[in-house]
């Protein structure tokens, strides 16, 4: 077989400063992600590169994903979106909990995130929102798509998920080394990058792996890449190795390449690059086997396009939906505008405050708590349902109406297959939710009494104030002959509305601790001692020193915290 290999590596015309961590390729474009230099394009095959950081408020960028139009990048403060080839970027953290983002993939339209500690996450609307799947608490070095199955590949070895991340399974049987920094797929074949272990080798989905490293000189595989029938991988301080055997026989390519330290690699049209560490990128021309996969490529890309342009036909119901947002604004504006106006103008008139306009009723029970519920709509229930609810101690209404917004997800975002079909469900959506919020608005108050006589309140009586502490002083004032002293009546009234104390500082401080530790419910010394352990364990130097300066310094932040934590309750429980 003829080495598609047929020229030397030639040093690119940057980018210089920091490592060079990740590629990603969009038609004839590369973009580099560096540590402290952000991100850079090329569009004349690495000839030269401009940095595209506007908007880009983290400079160290760990990884690159494309998906469509859409530019994604990963950082050390989340992820960040480019949709006009990095000439500006927003960042999208929605739900992202965990910020250092090292790997992202992409399947369909599901864009997956890999984190430093809080495992993969997973954005279906192009990161306007992230939920975290099923593998959680794992450091994600790396990502790769298979057919309908997704890898991650983690410190403790390799996951596969094979719903989209709802679940995932532990596939380490034969991978006898487990931080797995880089995943490649060709074919029915998957190769693992191991730190340590050099390469791993699937020929059935990760369900078992076999070492494939004849002829690999270097053990730590930080990088693979893959054209056609060959397979490339990038090692810490070996250089680039190529098998045109599935991983049977691996030869060193490293021909005028000067600097060994091979983090990333990617193929484009005819050429591989390699980003090293200060060195820049590097590039090598590939032979006519390259050929046939940069045309699949360019087909593929064009496919993409026409279908995206069919989409934009639901730019309609976005303009609908932007016109009943403008509408509602207006209201709410002419409504505010309007109570600031009446109450002044009635002050400067009469030379008084305007009198309540708000119905209280009052609920009271032996034990002397008083509690006031407003009469008529309720905006913070119409505005923040769930919220609402659960701040009321509705728990059932609360829990009910997450299960009915979760329902209407399911519903009408599988209605149809068309463009149409799929903006269309998007409105009856959103109707469905303003139903629930104007029921909740009509009913909330009436729920809350409800709740009220449950406890074992009973109705006292119907007082008109401008707020529900108003109301219950007004109430108190009436009504100062049933209590034996003023100042039984202020504790009466204290007591009222004790479920507005502030938290206790060192409970908040215990709380926040907790997470740091993992803890949960009830705990015992041992289990925060155990926790402690395995914290530490898993930041170790000697278990991050081969992932860069940038993550060993966050491994020694985690590692502080951690033990300013151990160090709060060792102090608080009294125990060594």
């Amino acid at each position: 077989m003829t080495n598609p290999l047929y020229a030397q590596w030639v040093q690119t015309n940057g980018p210089y400063g920091g490592a060079v961590n990740c590629f990603a390729v969009s038609g004839t474009n590369i973009f580099a992600g560096t540590r402290g230099g952000g991100v850079f394009l090329s569009t004349d095959n690495g000839t030269s590169w401009s940095q595209v950081n506007n908007g880009l408020t983290n400079d160290t960028v760990l990884s690159l994903a494309v998906s469509g139009t859409n530019l994604f990048a990963g950082t050390l403060d989340g992820v960040f979106l480019s949709t006009n080839d990095g000439a500006s970027w927003t960042q999208v953290n929605n739900g992202l909990i965990d910020s250092p983002v090292l790997s992202i993939a992409v399947s369909g339209t599901n864009v997956f995130a890999g984190t430093w500690d809080g495992g993969v996450f997973l954005s279906t609307n192009n990161g306007t929102t992230w939920t975290q799947t099923g593998l959680t608490d794992s450091t994600v070095l790396s990502l790769a798509v298979s057919g309908t199955n997704l890898l991650a590949g983690t410190l403790d070895g390799v996951f596969l998920s094979p719903n989209n991340g709802t679940t995932w399974t532990q596939l380490n049987n034969g991978l006898t080394d487990s931080p797995v920094l880089s995943i490649a797929v060709s074919g029915m074949n998957v190769f693992a990058g191991t730190y340590g272990g050099g390469v791993f080798l699937s020929t059935d989905n990760g369900t078992s792996w076999s070492q494939v490293n004849n002829g690999l000189t270097n053990d730590t595989v930080l990088s693979l890449a893959v054209s056609g029938t060959n397979i490339f991988a990038g090692t810490d301080g070996g250089g680039v190795f190529l098998s045109t055997d599935n991983g049977t026989s691996w030869t060193q390519v490293n021909e005028g390449l000067k600097n060994t330290y091979v983090k990333c690699l990617a193929v484009s049209g005819r050429c591989i690059f390699a980003g090293t560490k200060g060195f820049g990128v590097w590039r090598r021309e590939l032979g006519s086997e390259a050929v046939h996969v940069t045309m699949l490529s360019k087909i593929l890309s064009i496919m993409s396009r026409i279908w995206r342009l069919v989409f934009k036909i639901g730019a309609f119901f976005a303009i609908v939906d932007l016109i009943i947002a403008i509408l509602l604004i207006i209201i709410f504006v002419i409504f505010g505008i309007y109570k600031i106006a009446s109450t002044r103008i009635y002050k400067i008139i009469t030379g008084k405050e305007r009198a309540a306009v708000h119905k209280y009723r009052i609920y009271k029970r032996e034990k002397g708590e008083i509690r006031a519920v407003k009469q008529g709509w309720s905006w913070p229930a119409f505005s923040f349902p769930w919220i609402w609810a659960f701040t009321k101690g509705l728990i059932a209404i609360g829990v009910g109406v997450i299960v009915y917004l979760i329902f209407l997800d399911e519903i009408f975002i599988n209605i149809g297959t068309s463009s149409i079909d799929t903006e269309f469900a998007r409105e009856l959506r959103f109707l469905g939710t303003l139903a629930c919020c104007v029921w909740l608005g009509v009913r909330g108050n009436k729920f809350v009494e409800n709740n009220l006589i449950k406890k074992g309140f009973k109705f006292a009586g119907t007082v008109n104030a401008a707020t529900a502490k108003g109301a219950v002083a007004s109430f108190l004032s009436s009504h100062s002959e049933e209590y034996r002293s003023q100042r039984e009546a202020e504790e009466d009234f204290k007591q009222s509305q004790s479920y507005n104390a502030p938290s206790d500082e060192d409970l908040e401080k215990a709380k926040r601790y907790g997470k740091v530790l993992g803890l949960h419910g009830k705990v015992t010394i041992d289990d925060i001692k155990q926790n402690y352990r395995d914290l530490i364990a898993k930041y170790h130097p000697d278990k991050v020193q081969h992932l860069g300066e940038e993550l060993q310094r966050v491994a020694e932040a985690k590692t502080k915290e951690i033990n300013e934590a151990y160090e709060y309750f060792k102090k608080k429980y009294s125990f060594d």
